[in-house]
C-alpha cells in the first residue's frame, strides 16, 4: 500500500517499510514562504511566525495529490487535515479524480481526519496495525472510519498570539487573557470543528482539565497521541497522567510547520482513540 498525506500529519519519510509521501502546506509570513517539509526549519520558521503580523496557508493543489497517486503501486489511503479547516480534503478528492481519468486502476480512499495533529498520526498507525493483520482494502477502511468516528482531540497552548492573528481570538479578549493568564481549552467536535470547551487560570490548571476530560472518555486500552510544538514539559504530564488510566499505546511527536501554527509555541494537542 501507499500513504499520501497533507503535511497535517507530524510524520515525515523515509519510514522503514512504509511508501509514505507528505504533500507540504506552504505557510507564508509577511516576508517568508516555507514548504513544510521537515522539522529542521523551525528554528527560522518559528522566529518568522513570531514577528509577522499575518500568516497565510495554502493547502495541497490536487495536481500535487495526483501525483502523488500516480507512483503508487498497490492501494492508497490518504490522510488529509480536517475539511473545516482547510481544503485539502477536497483537492485530495479532485486528484483521485483525476488519477481516474488519466487511467489509473488503483484502490484510493481519502480520510477526513476531522482533527489535526494526533488525529491524522492515529489514522496512520492504524492503517499499519490493519494492514499487518492482512486485511483487505474494504475492511481496512470500514474499521478506520469507524476509528476515525471515535477520536476525540484536545489542545492547549501557552501561546495565543496565533489565535489572535488568525481572527479566532479579538485583540481585546487578547489583551485580557495574556494579563489575567488565561488559557483556553478547545476541543474537536464531531464534524472537526475546533470549539471552545473550557477556560483555566495557568498552565497547571488548563492541562489539568485536559486530563481530567480525556479521563472520563474511558480510556483504558485505547492509543493516544501526543503532538506537541515544543512544550515537553506539558506534554510529559500529560503522558505520566494518561499512562495512569491505562491506555494502551502512546505516540508522542514534534509538531512540523503546519501543526505548530495551529498550536502557536509551548502548546499541547491530543487526540485519544
Amino acid at each position: 500500500m501507499k500513504i499520501v498525506s497533507d503535511s497535517s500529519l507530524d510524520i515525515r519519510p523515509p519510514v522503514e517499510g512504509v511508501d509514505l509521501e507528505v504533500i507540504p502546506f506552504v505557510i507564508t509570513f509577511d516576508n517568508s514562504e516555507y514548504r513544510d517539509h521537515h522539522w529542521d526549519q523551525l528554528p527560522e520558521y518559528e522566529r518568522d511566525m513570531k514577528a509577522s503580523k499575518i500568516f497565510k496557508t495554502a493547502c495541497p493543489s490536487p495536481n500535487e495529490y495526483l501525483e502523488a497517486f500516480q507512483n503508487a503501486k498497490g492501494p492508497i489511503y490518504g490522510i488529509t487535515i480536517s475539511s473545516l479547516l482547510s481544503g485539502s480534503y477536497n483537492s485530495a478528492i479532485l486528484g483521485k479524480e483525476l488519477y481516474y481519468e488519466s487511467g489509473g486502476t488503483e484502490k484510493i480512499h481519502i480520510f477526513d481526519s476531522r482533527s489535526a495533529g494526533g488525529g491524522p498520526s492515529l489514522i496512520y498507525y492504524k492503517l499499519l496495525e490493519l494492514t499487518e493483520q492482512g486485511l483487505d482494502f474494504e475492511e481496512i477502511v470500514e474499521k478506520v472510519e469507524a476509528y476515525r468516528d471515535s477520536m476525540v482531540t484536545m489542545f492547549v497552548s501557552e501561546s495565543l498570539d496565533n489565535l489572535a492573528k488568525a481572527g479566532r481570538l479579538s485583540n481585546i479578549k487578547h489583551r485580557i487573557a495574556k494579563t489575567l493568564n488565561i488559557l483556553p481549552v478547545m476541543i474537536a467536535t464531531d464534524e472537526g470543528q475546533i470549539i471552545h470547551e473550557a477556560n483555566a487560570r495557568g498552565s497547571k490548571q488548563a492541562f489539568a482539565k485536559m486530563v481530567a476530560k480525556l479521563k472520563e472518555l474511558n480510556p483504558k486500552g485505547k492509543w493516544l497521541s501526543i503532538n506537541h510544538s515544543g512544550n515537553t514539559k506539558w506534554a510529559n504530564y500529560v503522558k505520566e497522567e494518561m499512562e495512569k488510566a491505562g491506555v494502551s499505546r502512546i505516540f508522542m511527536q514534534r509538531t512540523a510547520l503546519l501543526n505548530t501554527i495551529y498550536l502557536d509555541l509551548n502548546g499541547v494537542i491530543v487526540t485519544l482513540g
